[in-house]
């Protein structure tokens, strides 16, 4: 899923397919809102840090588990 998303302001459709697709895939579709959260949020403050947004993404898919 990481390698899949970019963080980077785009028109949101561009990426949403391809990260619902893949939240399809894992049987996660309803965190698709948290994803676009992140994806906004990284997108905002301009910030690519690839362990952090890793981290975030583990966080989110596993439920904090």
């Amino acid at each position: 899923l990481f390698d899949n998303i970019h963080y980077q302001i785009m028109p949101q459709d561009s990426y949403e397919n391809k990260y619902m697709m893949l939240l399809k895939k894992l049987k996660k579709v309803e965190k698709g809102q948290q994803i676009q959260d992140l994806i906004n949020n990284y997108s905002d403050i301009r910030r690519y840090d690839q362990r952090e947004i890793r981290d975030d993404l583990s966080t989110i898919i596993n439920n904090g588990e």
